[in-house]
């Protein structure tokens, strides 16, 4: 059996907004962000899936976006997967 875990990162609502130059975005330089709620439920069930059936399923995370989603499937790595 094969799992797949599709995530996204979300900026975390603990970190400073601050409007772009144009007025209309936020700047991403002092945002922080972090891999989407939801998504690290879906990771533990994964998880826990594979564990109930014996380590046999094969696990494999997903996600699209720039150079920082490395973080988010670092995270998801270290939650097991």
């Amino acid at each position: 059996m094969k799992i797949l875990v599709c995530i996204k990162q979300v900026p975390d609502m603990e970190s400073r907004f601050r409007p772009d130059a144009s007025g209309v975005w936020y700047s991403e330089i002092d945002m922080a962000f972090r891999v989407n709620e939801y998504d690290e439920y879906a990771i533990e069930e994964a998880v826990r899936l594979k564990e109930k059936l014996g380590g046999e399923p094969e696990l494999t995370v997903l996600s699209l976006g720039p150079d920082r989603v490395v973080e988010g499937i670092k995270k998801a790595l270290a939650m097991g997967c």
